[in-house]
């Protein structure tokens, strides 16, 4: 995409520049992927002049949290003509596996996870999109969040999906209303570094601050 990938969006055609992604392949994705991609974005830039005012338009304050508004937002990437990308105009799965549907249940982690890059005011995250509170935000699901969150008792969900963010989400602001994704990072670190090893351990479970509200340890001095 050259030294500006927002120009490179903007004002690109796919006719001339679909072979810039020739060699790229990552999991799911192929280069279809990314021409689709360029494509789509290109035509929200156009509509509603970035992706932040993109999902504000459809950010409402009286709903409890961002799920309706990013329904939306991925409908802006799903619903235009792909006809020239894909064949029928019907999105490949590495596509969609990009955008999922908040309205299929899904957990739709990335999409949590950028969301919280764009609208938390503080480090990691770059509170770039003012239009949306914080405390609309939800928790990114993955394995380490799923397991740290069971292990203290946020959840008793055994499925990684949005119930499951959203219960997470609700008892986390017990403890921050305002801002309650804010534990993301901690919760996640905490399993990837080895700190938690998602049973009792004599070297790991000593120091940690959690270890009164572990269900590991429960019946355990």
């Amino acid at each position: 995409m050259g030294p500006s990938p927002h120009r490179f969006v903007r004002d690109f055609d796919p006719a001339m520049q679909r072979d810039a992604f020739d060699d790229f392949r990552y999991r799911f994705n192929r280069p279809a992927d990314l021409v689709a991609f360029c494509l789509a974005a290109r035509r929200v830039l156009e509509r509603w002049g970035s992706l932040g005012a993109c999902f504000a338009a459809g950010f409402d304050a009286g709903h409890a949290h961002v799920g309706p508004a990013l329904e939306r937002f991925v409908s802006a990437f799903l619903d235009g003509d792909l006809a020239g990308v894909f064949p029928h105009g019907r999105p490949s799965y590495g596509y969609r596996h990009m955008f999922p549907r908040p309205s299929t249940g899904g957990a739709c982690k990335r999409l949590h996870l950028f969301l919280r890059w764009m609208v938390r005011r503080e480090p990691p995250d770059f509170g770039l999109w003012r239009d949306v509170p914080p405390s609309a935000l939800l928790m990114p699901i993955d394995t380490h969040i799923e397991h740290m969150a069971r292990a203290v008792g946020l959840t008793r969900r055994r499925s990684r999906n949005w119930r499951m963010s959203e219960e997470i989400t609700t008892r986390l602001r017990l403890l921050d209303a305002e801002d309650p994704v804010k534990f993301d990072f901690a919760l996640c670190h905490t399993r990837m570094s080895g700190e938690c090893l998602d049973r009792r351990d004599a070297r790991a479970c000593p120091p940690c601050a959690l270890r009164p509200v572990c269900r590991h340890w429960k019946g355990h001095r």
